[in-house]
């Protein structure tokens, strides 16, 4: 932890000195007048919140770990000049100090400490295990976890053999899940101004890969549009080539080249708009999203532009919602994970209905950066992760 006027604190914690360092340090973040620099501060509070009925009061508190990342920074700063230096930059930046401020402040001290202090139990050990993010922890922006630790799980690779997780807390005894539908997609129509894509997601939320797949290859009612569609989009936009088209669907080189054709035809400014920042990678060595987010591109992976300038704000306006999702919850439900564009609700059956409804509304609701965005949430609920079933239009939570 780092002072404002360059004093460096080094903590140790050990079984012995936890609690008295966690109560000096609690009394340092009740200051007002002290703004404080460190390094990885989604730590400290995720502990906090799990041995401390009553979570620090919250002043300024930045953390220069997320800084890094979100500035696309590969420089180490270890003394306390050196980050108080790269403090000052942060504050230069108004709109990355107000992302910081709006959305990842509260994410790191508060959004992720109370899930992460959401005990699961393992039914093949009958353990207590928890979750534990990383901020900024994948390349484009998404959250991802650090399960190095024996008590923790990883919500983002539940296979068929990790899905033996229940609620600790009997009170707690269903699970909500949201997905929005066609994220990525939406997110490039509203970018590009691409008209074909935006008619596609403003007007067919339900169907967008389906029609994508018929503009594409001309079929029109055909088995399995919607996956294949989804084949030949997002890869083709991500830079694949016809030869790689033709191997995923299994098709002959010739007819690849066609589809490859068809598509940057009909979404001329979706292709338009990554490939200008596949050119600005390969100039400039480096491209940031249009909410500030910068990362850098070694010679011969420009290519991987096109995926960043789409996921990182995609990643953005998920992480929104999801610190939306916490600000409303009151006693409805308990965040239990978040996975990419995924929000896992843990809710007593009694307020499913509620939580239902005030959870989709907060999902749906127009995005503070980019509100043109029309958002749609698919659910499912059920009493364990692996036994979920999708909820349809009109249908009762339960």
């Amino acid at each position: 932890i780092m002072g404002p006027l360059g004093y460096k604190l080094n903590l140790n914690l050990n079984k012995d000195n936890y609690v008295h360092i966690m109560r000096l340090v609690q009394m340092i973040l009740a200051d007002s007048r002290v703004p404080l620099n460190g390094f990885d501060f989604k730590s400290f509070f995720s502990l906090n919140r799990k041995f401390f009925t009553a979570p620090p009061v919250l002043r300024n508190v930045y953390d220069i770990c997320w800084y890094e990342s979100y500035s696309g920074s590969t420089v180490e700063r270890q003394s306390a000049s050196e980050v108080i230096k790269f403090f000052k930059l942060l504050l230069k930046n108004k709109n990355v100090f107000s992302n910081y401020n709006k959305i990842f402040k509260p994410l790191i001290t508060q959004v992720l400490p109370d899930i992460e202090s959401l005990p699961f139990v393992n039914d093949d050990t009958g353990k207590i295990v928890y979750s534990n993010y990383v901020v900024e922890g994948q390349e484009n922006g998404r959250l991802s976890c650090n399960c190095s630790k024996k008590n923790c799980f990883n919500p983002h690779s539940l296979g068929e053999d990790k899905k033996n997780l229940r609620l600790s807390s009997q009170y707690l005894n269903y699970v909500l899940q949201f997905d929005y539908k066609n994220m990525e997609v939406a997110v490039l129509a509203k970018m590009s101004g691409d008209t074909r894509l935006n008619e596609l997601v403003d007007n067919f939320q339900d169907s967008v890969y389906s029609n994508i797949f018929e503009d594409i290859t001309g079929l029109q009612n055909f088995f399995d549009s919607k996956i294949l569609g989804k084949k030949i989009f997002l890869p083709l936009i991500y830079g694949q080539t016809h030869m790689g088209l033709a191997r995923s669907l299994d098709i002959s080189a010739d007819q690849a080249i066609i589809y490859f054709e068809r598509a940057r035809e009909i979404y001329s400014k979706a292709f338009s708009f990554v490939e200008k920042h596949q050119q600005q990678a390969v100039s400039d060595g480096y491209v940031t999203d249009i909410f500030g987010r910068k990362r850098f591109f070694v010679s011969g992976e420009s290519y991987k532009a096109r995926n960043f300038v789409i996921q990182s704000p995609s990643a953005l306006i998920c992480i929104e919602a999801l610190v939306k999702l916490h600000a409303e919850c009151k006693d409805l439900y308990k965040i239990a994970f978040h996975v990419h564009d995924g929000y896992f609700l843990a809710l007593n059956s009694e307020k499913l209905q509620d939580a239902f409804f005030t959870a989709k509304q907060i999902l749906e609701s127009k995005t503070n950066y980019m509100p043109e965005l029309q958002l749609k949430v698919s659910a499912k609920v059920g009493r364990t992760i692996d036994k979920m079933v999708l909820l349809k239009k009109k249908e009762k939570v339960i």
